[in-house]
């Protein structure tokens, strides 16, 4: 036979619908498909099926040979609920933050999330309430376009570094310049990373690293400037 009489039954016991005459043929997407009819969901939603304590992997014909089911028997198939990650598509723009005069070239977010800082080709770096959507602080010392940023894991520090070949460490809590400039690049500095703080033995962050179109990478320590 090319058929058989089946139950859908749900996770609680409780029969789904009528009993139907399925196809052996049947795969578990298509299956989905006819659950998904039967309990009238807007969307598709994902299910796993099982007979006997067996998933139905493939087709139902497969499980019903594997375990020599009767057709002249109704088979009960159990459906369970399996997670669903959707993705939606950005479809508008949630705020603005003006206030840069020239192209905003690199972001970083907080550790926590509540602060946002932007480096800009004005030369500038600002410090942002991600609630508010408004400006905390305007970091002023780079003399070109700020290229890099980043907040320090502990968020104590943020650094940036830039088309003048230095780079800052700033207190974003004050928008201040903590120490000297670090220098030693003898051109661009295109990126920048901190030290893991898990792997600090002084439990808090101060190394970072910055690379440069020099070809060089130099490791410093943040509030001395010492490279």
């Amino acid at each position: 036979t090319d058929s058989i009489f089946c139950q859908f039954t749900s996770p609680e016991g409780e029969s789904l619908g009528p009993q139907l005459e399925i196809p052996l043929g049947l795969t578990t997407k298509q299956l989905n498909g006819v659950l998904n009819e039967l309990l009238n969901n807007d969307r598709t939603e994902p299910y796993a099926f099982y007979v006997n304590d067996e998933e139905v992997v493939g087709t139902l014909g497969k499980v019903v040979e594997e375990q020599m089911l009767s057709s002249e028997l109704v088979v009960s198939i159990l459906y369970k609920p399996q997670a669903a990650f959707r993705v939606s598509a950005v479809t508008r723009c949630s705020g603005t933050l003006p206030g840069h005069t020239e192209a905003i070239l690199c972001v970083a977010f907080s550790p926590d999330c509540q602060r946002l800082l932007t480096g800009s080709g004005d030369s500038t770096l600002r410090v942002w309430d991600v609630q508010t959507e408004t400006p905390l602080h305007t970091l002023k010392g780079h003399k070109n376009w700020v290229l890099c940023c980043a907040y320090s894991p502990d968020g104590k520090y943020c650094v940036s570094g830039g088309m003048d070949k230095d780079a800052f460490v700033w207190d974003p809590a004050t928008g201040q310049q903590v120490g000297r400039p670090l220098k030693g690049h003898t051109k661009w500095i295109t990126s920048l990373v901190w030290e893991p703080i898990h792997l600090s033995s002084a439990g808090e962050s101060s190394k970072v690293a910055t690379a440069s179109k020099d070809a060089s990478i130099r490791i410093w320590d943040a509030p001395t400037g010492r490279s």
